[in-house]
């Protein structure tokens, strides 16, 4: 079942006779992100297809391959993994990543605020670690927020934090943002940035990272 489903979900839809779409997961600016299943392993995995809005614009689809190719090349554990990526009926992307189960740092600290000291500075060091690996690869965030980290556990280390949501990302020495737009969170937004989103530099995700940590 490969139709276009931009208005009505992606429930049941296969992608590249690999894998089976089951469950929406949450949306954002850019799109949604819904559960799938790797048909041949079982694998659990993420799903993020670009919103029926945006994908007829073609510049934002190609800025999304861009950047799905550089993320794929990051290989840190504080990153979320890119696995797969193709378009649904040539008009729709999509990209494969790893499932996470826990919950993004908004929901947490709506909960527990304020964090021990040792506990955010953990996060805040598992995003700055993140990040290096993002700047690395040229690539600048410009919308990190607590909705944008996920906390999750592991066995061998316990609260493990990765940095998600690459839908505004831009490559460092790429203009396909239009000079003078204004992108990202305004809470978490670096001066320059208030004043030209398509300028902005490593620093202003570093920014984000220490206005997350204040709050």
């Amino acid at each position: 079942m490969e139709a276009s489903r931009k208005t009505i979900g992606w429930q049941g839809t296969v992608l590249a006779e690999t894998y089976r779409v089951l469950q929406r997961l949450g949306k954002g600016g850019m799109g949604e992100v819904y559960e799938a299943e790797h048909l041949r392993v079982g694998k659990k995995v993420a799903v993020k297809f670009m919103k029926g809005d945006v994908s007829d614009d073609r510049r934002a689809i190609e800025r999304f391959r861009r950047e799905v190719r550089a993320l794929s090349a990051i290989t840190s554990e504080y990153v979320v993994s890119v696995l797969d990526c193709g378009d649904l009926d040539g008009e729709t992307p999509y990209v494969v990543m790893e499932r996470l189960y826990g919950e993004d740092l908004r929901h947490l600290l709506a909960r527990e605020a304020p964090l021990s000291v040792y506990r955010a500075l953990r996060f805040a060091l598992h995003a700055w670690a993140g990040l290096a690996a993002v700047h690395e690869a040229g690539l600048v965030h410009r919308d990190l927020k607590p909705a944008n980290l996920f906390v999750t556990r592991t066995e061998s280390s316990g609260e493990l934090c990765k940095i998600l949501d690459f839908g505004v990302a831009k490559k460092q020495a790429s203009d396909a943002t239009g000079q003078g737009a204004l992108i990202g969170t305004l809470r978490y937004m670096a001066p320059e940035q208030l004043s030209d989103g398509a300028t902005v530099a490593p620093t202003t995700d570093v920014y984000a990272i220490g206005a997350i940590l204040f709050e």
